[in-house]
């Protein structure tokens, strides 16, 4: 009997203690998956945050787009504007719409088609617009307002620039020295733009939902599970000009999950968790990465831009003892190109230009935009590869070659092709310097010779 008890009592005994153990490593697991919950809704709230933030400022920067046409030419009519209007919307399908308002009165929507209770809407007299285009005006900057119902009804995302011309140019009075014209602005469709980033009320195991403050002057717009807001959720700011939304995110299940007393497999599905975590962590640093790319590219050409330029230069000089060249390339007769085509012909040559020149170089070697029409390229390891002439000699066939651009000029009529000639200077290190800045005053001066020569004929080619 008292062997029975006596067995009784350990078996007891040493169920206790498992039992404590496993309830200790389940009050642990359940702490590490309320971390690790959050971890991978953070991911996840951060993807959809930045390609809502991505999409609409992408679109609604076509704003400063319309201003340089109106500047250039205060008084286009619709119609000469309608080829810029089709350009836009060909590029950007998630523009709705593109709305001239001189004076801040609605004068033209493109297109017309479903958008005509807009006309003549007067924003200045609006309530739920006035103080935002108050702001447009005020600090000279792009405006984002939304989502708000619209006139032509749905919910829609405005950015409008306060368009400022100079004095003596027919306009409305504003301040000193200037007159106020009136406003452009770029629309988009908000159901259409979280259709395009696939964000969704439900996805994944994971609640989101919106929320724009005073988004009509007076009221805040929400969207998705608004219950959320009440919870424990994370939140994301999503930043537009001169606004900002509030994305936020909350697992359907709760940061701890569905309970699950279940040890080995509990467990094991933690080690796959975290495996997976790391997964996404890698693609979410991939495209970090590629952010950061974009911050050192010229944003019209996607070259390095100077300063990323010169940093790589300085770095491989001292990484490196073997020759490296220098190249300084000037387009001849681009502001003649900007004066009779126009400024935006003029940047879709360079963008072209810039193709082409990439199109030549290998990929261990660097090109810039290093001002508005010269470029710099930084050949690598000549050791190991053609000579600069031969090069040079590669991106001269390739850039000869005119460009055809599907585009009309200032007048109206279609691109001509276009001719071009660059202006090309070199330097190799270590014989013509050992800095930066010693290689290219020498590829400077050889370009500058290179010029003159073509201006006399010298070289069988010239400048025009």
């Amino acid at each position: 009997m008292r062997k029975t008890v006596l067995s009784i009592f350990v078996s007891l005994s040493g169920v206790l203690l498992l039992s404590l153990n496993f309830f200790v490593l389940a009050g642990i697991r359940s702490t590490n998956a309320d971390r690790r919950n959050r971890l991978l809704a953070m991911q996840e709230l951060t993807v959809y945050a930045d390609r809502l933030q991505n999409h609409v400022n992408m679109n609604l920067q076509y704003a400063d787009f319309l201003e340089i046409l109106l500047l250039k030419d205060p008084s286009a009519s619709d119609e000469s504007l309608k080829p810029y209007f089709d350009l836009i919307l060909s590029h950007c399908g998630g523009i709705k719409n593109i709305i001239l308002a001189p004076g801040g009165v609605v004068r033209a929507v493109y297109p017309l088609e479903g958008n005509e209770a807009a006309v003549g809407h007067d924003l200045l007299a609006d309530s739920a617009r006035n103080s935002f285009v108050r702001t447009a005006m005020e600090t000279r900057e792009s405006v984002t307002q939304g989502p708000v119902l619209a006139r032509q009804g749905g919910y829609l995302i405005f950015n409008r620039k306060a368009i400022y011309l100079p004095d003596g140019t027919p306009g409305a009075t504003g301040s000193v020295g200037e007159r106020f014209w009136g406003l452009a602005v770029i629309t988009l469709d908000f159901n259409e733009v979280v259709a395009e980033t696939g964000l969704l009320a439900e996805r994944d195991g994971y609640f989101f939902a919106l929320r724009a403050e005073k988004t009509d002057g007076a009221n805040d717009f929400t969207w998705g599970h608004v219950d959320i807001f009440e919870q424990d959720s994370l939140v994301r700011a999503v930043h537009f000009p001169n606004q900002a939304w509030a994305l936020h995110i909350y697992p359907e299940d709760g940061w701890r999950g569905k309970p699950d007393l279940s040890d080995l497999f509990a467990l094991a599905s933690y080690f796959v968790i975290i495996a997976a975590g790391a997964v996404l962590l890698f693609f979410h640093a991939q495209q970090y990465q590629e952010r950061l790319e974009q911050a050192l590219r010229d944003p019209l050409t996607g070259t390095l831009n100077k300063r990323a330029f010169r940093s790589y230069v300085q770095k491989r000089l001292r990484q490196s003892p073997c020759p490296h060249a220098l190249c300084i390339m000037d387009l001849n007769g681009f502001k003649e190109i900007n004066d009779e085509y126009g400024h935006p012909v003029g940047d879709l040559v360079l963008i072209e230009l810039s193709r082409r020149i990439g199109m030549c170089l290998r990929t261990t070697d660097r090109v810039s935009r290093f001002g508005g029409d010269e470029f710099i390229l930084f050949i690598d390891s000549l050791d190991y590869g053609e000579t600069v002439p031969a090069i040079l000699e590669r991106i001269e066939k390739s850039t000869s070659r005119p460009i055809q651009l599907r585009c009309e000029t200032n007048s109206g009529e279609f691109c001509p092709p276009i001719s071009l000639y660059l202006a090309k200077g070199y330097a190799v290190f270590p014989d013509d310097g050992r800095t930066f800045d010693e290689l290219y005053s020498a590829a400077d001066a050889r370009m500058y010779c290179d010029k003159e020569a073509s201006k006399s004929g010298k070289n069988g080619k010239n400048s025009s």
